[in-house]
């Protein structure tokens, strides 16, 4: 048989390594709650500045997308305006081409009337005009 007395050691001893265990347990639970909080604090915060950076990002989309519409209507309206000056820097160099060689028909004209004029200056007929006749008289000298 078993001795009362040892039978008492024995259980008080189980109880004390059961009461050292649970307060080990409750020990580490507290730890893991502790440790769990922390972690959760910490993601929580992490959450918090990912969702700040979402929205930062999200308005420079929208900043950006801004910029490129805007870029987008200036080149479309540079391109038109662009067009038309070119279009009229042509059409006013072919004028000045056509007007260049007006000019420069107008200016043979004037060359050949100025010869013959001072080819009729020089003549006697026109000397003699000058001198008195008048111009009344002109086709009596030219006669």
């Amino acid at each position: 048989m078993v001795d009362p007395e040892l039978l008492e050691v024995l259980t008080n001893f189980t109880d004390e390594i059961k009461d050292k265990i649970d307060s080990f347990k409750n020990e580490i639970k507290g730890e893991m709650n502790s440790f769990k909080d922390e972690i959760k604090g910490e993601m929580n915060s992490f959450k918090g500045e990912m969702n700040s950076f979402r929205d930062e990002l999200a308005d420079i989309k929208e900043r950006l997308t801004s910029i490129e519409n805007r870029c987008t209507i200036i080149e479309e309206e540079h391109g038109r305006k662009l067009d038309l000056l070119l279009d009229y820097a042509s059409a006013n160099i072919e004028k000045h081409e056509e007007y260049d060689k007006r000019f420069g028909k107008v200016d043979n004209k004037l060359f050949i009337h100025d010869a013959k004029l001072a080819i009729i200056e020089g003549s006697d007929i026109y000397q003699k005009m000058i001198k008195g006749k008048g111009k009344s008289n002109l086709r009596n000298v030219i006669l």
